[in-house]
Order: structure tokens, then C-alpha cells, then sequence
């Protein structure tokens, strides 16, 4: 790949992240009327199937997921779970990380402090040598981590 190519991608990348936190921005405007709405699972009908990709790693094939606060997977989980959302490092409070039924998907629960009790549910799903990628994001109508 030239340089002409690197860089059009790179504006490609960064036109699209552009697009997906537009995306995230306009669902919340929608999905804080349908806050109030609820069912029996705690989730609304706000899921979003987005276009990201992989947000990179370090870690090296096997690929062996830990979910341990301070661990490099743990980190890029985190990271993976800003960019599905659009919320920064400093608004975004993590109540779990957890397996998504194998060792390549984990599921993580997030909020903001404001909008504790109906957070995010991102399904994340790791790409062999490019890291953790989001699949979907679900916007939810309770916090089943927080006991009031």
C-alpha cells in the first residue's frame, strides 16, 4: 500500500468514526424517550448492529481473553467498548465485562453517571491479530448492577 492509499484510508477510518459517533449521538436523543418504556427483560427494541471495526491490539495469537481490571485485554475490551458508545474514558463508568458464550465474544454493561440505571450492553467480538471489535449496542431500561 502507497502513501496516497494509507492516507485515504486513514480519512476513510476516520470519516466513519465521524459517522458512528453522529450515529450514537443521534440514538441517544431517540432512546431517552423510550427511557421511561420497559419490559420484562429490562431491555427496549434500541439495539444498533454498527459498522466498526477492530480497534487494534497488542496481544498476540493464541488469543486467550482475561477479565482482569489492569490487563491488557481488559483495557482494549474498555477501549473497544468507547468507541461502540462514543463516551470518553472519563464519563464512562464499567459495571461488567463478561464472557459472550466463548472465548472470542465478551458482553460489557456501561453507562454514564448521569444515566446509571439504563446503560449500554455491547457485544464485542475479538478479530484474529486486529483485537476487539463491537458488533452491537443495546441501549437498556434497568441496570442489573446497581442494588438500591
Amino acid at each position: 500500500m502507497n502513501s496516497s492509499q494509507e492516507d485515504e484510508l486513514e480519512e476513510t477510518n476516520e470519516d466513519n468514526s465521524d459517522t458512528n459517533n453522529d450515529s450514537n449521538n443521534d440514538s441517544d436523543n431517540d432512546n431517552e424517550a423510550n427511557d421511561h418504556e420497559s419490559n420484562d427483560n429490562g431491555s427496549n427494541d434500541n439495539v444498533e448492529d454498527g459498522e466498526w471495526g477492530p480497534i487494534g491490539t497488542v496481544q498476540e495469537e493464541p488469543f486467550t481473553a482475561v477479565y482482569k481490571e489492569n490487563h491488557v485485554n481488559w483495557d482494549e475490551m474498555t477501549r473497544a467498548l468507547q468507541y461502540a458508545t462514543g463516551l470518553s474514558g472519563e464519563e464512562m463508568t464499567v459495571w461488567y465485562i463478561r464472557n459472550g458464550g466463548d472465548h472470542q465474544t465478551a458482553i460489557g454493561t456501561v453507562s454514564t453517571s448521569e444515566k446509571k440505571h439504563s446503560p449500554y450492553e455491547v457485544t464485542l467480538s475479538w478479530v484474529e491479530n486486529e483485537g476487539w471489535m463491537p458488533v452491537s449496542v443495546e441501549k437498556k431500561n434497568s441496570n442489573p448492577y446497581i442494588h438500591n
